[in-house]
């Protein structure tokens, strides 16, 4: 796995858990990024989107701004959605890969680190 990847991986399990002492102890390997890519891909498709694209996963990180023009493109290419609603989307995203069901399998692998 590429380091770039690697750490845009660490950054989105930081800003999904917050700055817990087990986030700095996962070290991002292969077993860590295919549980966070498929917590990503269960999201509904335009929060997968805005996470995708926020984080680089798929390609260079973008800004809110080329987020809102990249997505607005997809829904509605007459009229973009603006930065406030793609960021709107991108916390969605963000709390629904918190929520238990999606982060059973990452909760306890940092369980796992913490004891």
């Amino acid at each position: 796995m590429q380091p770039t990847l690697r750490r845009r991986i660490k950054e989105l399990v930081n800003d999904v858990f917050g700055n817990k002492p087990a986030v700095e102890k996962i070290k991002v390997d292969n077993q860590v990024a295919s549980i966070v890519l498929q917590m990503v891909d269960s999201l509904p498709a335009r929060e997968k989107a805005c996470v995708c694209l926020r984080y680089g996963l798929t390609e260079r990180p973008k800004a809110l701004g080329e987020i809102a023009v990249a997505v607005g493109k997809v829904e509605n290419p007459n009229s973009p959605i603006t930065k406030a609603r793609a960021e709107q989307m991108l916390r969605r995203g963000l709390r629904m890969m918190r929520h238990p069901v999606r982060s059973e399998r990452i909760r306890a692998l940092m369980d796992a680190l913490s004891s």
